[in-house]
């Protein structure tokens, strides 16, 4: 009875560490004929006719786009969706433009080889049906590939939910892997099994300072609640919603974020100058008992809230209006903004946006 009870806890100790994080190297390398890699992506289910996905030669919307659901003609590549789970028209260009919102509107973690500054970049797979490994299997170990063999038996009994995020763990993991889109580790894959109705996040190195365990865990219980609530269009707005929270989150500290934290502590300082400035007219006689103080203060009122500024434009204008050559400074003035304004649009894309 005691060998018993060790033998079983020690199966399900194994079968536990390799379903919450362990790396795939841990599982045993197959041997044998049987387990050999013939470059295969799907296999067929011979009862429905669907396609059964392994991550092994699964095809990239950056170089196969008609077997990722893609037309040729499109310029997109951050999506694949070979079982076209995305059927309404509309759907695709959201998720298409929401993930190629991430890659202008992160930060810059590092250049590439060819000396192209590289943001975060994120690619969706979407899939039907996925292969699913015997985790209970004595002979359980992987091929070549990383696909883990022998295939389950699930006429005897569905994969537990561990056994599930385990899966997707290593398909995720495969594909981020294969499809190699970033050069270090600022890559993150977003993979969504219809048959488990489950969302997995895979992850870079670099990437993962920022998406932490716990912050994928609830990217992921979000995701999952969108699925229960709002049911088959829950997974339209479930994926929307989690690559607006992967855009957020990937942003980081940027020098638009502390621009626009400097801008906030200026205002908040000017608001309570301002403040003080209008309560201390109403006194009689000020705390400095100099009434010119008064003038200072509205000076610099003035200048910080670009009031000054103004007032000098409505002057120069009504300077110049009464000048022979007023049509001519006019249309100057106006090239001259028109250059400025293209100007600093133009660098603040550089800075900020990394186009």
């Amino acid at each position: 009875m005691t060998l018993t009870f060790l033998a079983s806890f020690c199966v399900t100790s194994l079968l536990v560490g390799h379903v919450t994080g362990v790396t795939s190297r841990d599982y045993a390398p197959c041997t044998g004929l049987a387990y050999i890699f013939n470059g295969y992506t799907f296999t067929f289910d011979a009862a429905s006719g669907e396609r059964v996905w392994s991550h092994c030669s699964f095809p990239s919307p950056f170089g196969d786009l008609i077997r990722c659901g893609r037309p040729r003609s499109d310029k997109k590549r951050f999506l694949c969706d070979p079982d076209h789970i995305l059927d309404r028209v509309a759907d695709v260009p959201l998720i298409d433009e929401l993930l190629e919102t991430i890659q202008k509107r992160t930060s810059v973690v590092c250049v590439n080889s060819a000396g192209i500054r590289e943001t975060f970049r994120v690619a969706v797979a979407l899939i039907n049906r996925i292969y699913i490994p015997d985790m209970d299997s004595p002979d359980l170990c992987q091929n070549e590939c990383g696909r883990l063999q022998p295939a389950l038996n699930i006429s005897r009994r569905i994969p537990t939910e561990e056994e599930q995020e385990e899966i997707m763990r290593l398909f995720a993991d495969g594909i981020r892997s294969l499809w190699d889109i970033g050069s270090c580790g600022n890559d993150v894959i977003v993979l969504y099994c219809k048959e488990f109705h489950k969302v997995h996040v895979s992850s870079g190195s670099k990437a993962s300072e920022y998406l932490t365990p716990e912050k994928v865990a609830t990217l992921q219980t979000t995701f999952q609640t969108y699925i229960s609530t709002h049911g088959t269009q829950g997974f339209v707005l479930g994926l929307e919603n989690l690559l607006k929270s992967l855009k957020f989150t990937l942003k980081g500290i940027t020098p638009a974020f502390i621009l626009l934290m400097g801008n906030m502590a200026v205002l908040g300082v000017m608001t309570v100058v301002l403040f003080y400035y209008i309560l201390g007219k109403r006194f009689e006689t000020n705390i400095w008992e100099d009434d010119n103080c008064y003038w200072v203060w509205e000076l610099f009122v003035k200048c910080s809230t670009g009031i000054l500024w103004l007032e000098i434009c409505v002057l120069v204008m009504a300077k110049i209006s009464h000048s022979s050559r007023a049509l001519f400074y006019v249309f100057l003035a106006a090239v001259l903004g028109l250059i400025f304004c293209t100007a600093l649009h133009y660098v603040s894309r550089r800075i900020y946006y990394h186009e």
